[in-house]
């Protein structure tokens, strides 16, 4: 499977992407503001866990969407701009064509 995150600041906006076509999307305000994403305090990237401010990512969730993830994952790029669909959907023709 090929997914991808996008968060757009200038509409405040996010979409999930699977094999290169939108799956979700929605309206994301943050204190009813458009533009980047504010985190209060520094934070790493956590990829398969869930922050926890003790350990750093949580060992044991009260949600199930909280545990961690057991699996693999290939292949992770983080831009610096909001990604057209169509950027989307050639960067999955030339995965899904091993380049």
């Amino acid at each position: 499977m090929h997914y991808v995150f996008k968060y757009d600041g200038s509409s405040s906006t996010i979409d999930i992407y699977a094999n290169g076509s939108v799956v979700s999307n929605s309206d994301y305000r943050q204190r009813g503001t458009t533009g980047p994403l504010v985190f209060p305090t520094p934070t790493q990237v956590l990829i398969g866990a869930f922050p926890n401010a003790s350990t750093g990512f949580a060992s044991s969730a009260t949600q199930v969407w909280q545990g961690l993830f057991n699996g693999s994952i290939d292949e992770v790029r983080v831009y610096n701009k909001a990604l057209s669909d169509t950027d989307v959907s050639s960067l999955y023709q030339l995965e899904k064509a091993g380049r």
